[in-house]
């Protein structure tokens, strides 16, 4: 499905506070309570949507972004497969092309469980080379020109 100029507008409120209540977005559109409900159904219905959720910002001190390099013959999904399955917390998985095959995001809660998390990373079988960047500030609600 896609999404048309309010089911957009929609998105970007519901983004920025998934508990808004579906009246309080069709006051804000001039659109009744019942037209949000319709559309947001049709778009969890079509996939557009996925999950409503919660970031947090206080479980976690210790935030990396992980560049995975893998050897030529390993396949990326099966990558993929192994890194959800180790015990860290991993967010946001993802295949990318480029220099890197898979960026993933690694949280913990002290410096050397970071440090053995992205170690653990670095010796599965067909990983090549991994490159990692520690977060120093986040900013959850970044919207472009504001």
């Amino acid at each position: 499905m896609k999404a048309d100029e309010t089911d957009k507008k929609i998105l970007s409120l519901l983004r920025e506070n998934s508990r808004l209540h579906f009246m309080g977005i069709g006051r804000k559109l001039g659109l009744s309570e019942g037209t949000i409900r319709h559309r947001v159904k049709r778009m969890l219905d079509s996939g557009t949507i996925i999950k409503f959720g919660i970031e947090t910002n206080t479980e976690f001190d210790y935030r990396a972004i992980i560049c995975i390099r893998l050897k030529p013959a390993v396949d990326a999904r099966e990558m993929i497969k192994r890194l959800k399955a180790l015990p860290y917390e991993i967010n946001h998985i993802c295949e990318v092309s480029g220099e890197y095959d898979i960026i993933c995001f690694g949280e913990a809660q002290s410096h050397e469980k970071m440090n053995k998390l992205i170690d653990t990373i670095r010796r599965i079988s067909g990983v090549l080379e991994t490159k990692s960047f520690i977060v120093l500030k986040q900013d959850l609600n970044i919207r472009a020109g504001r």
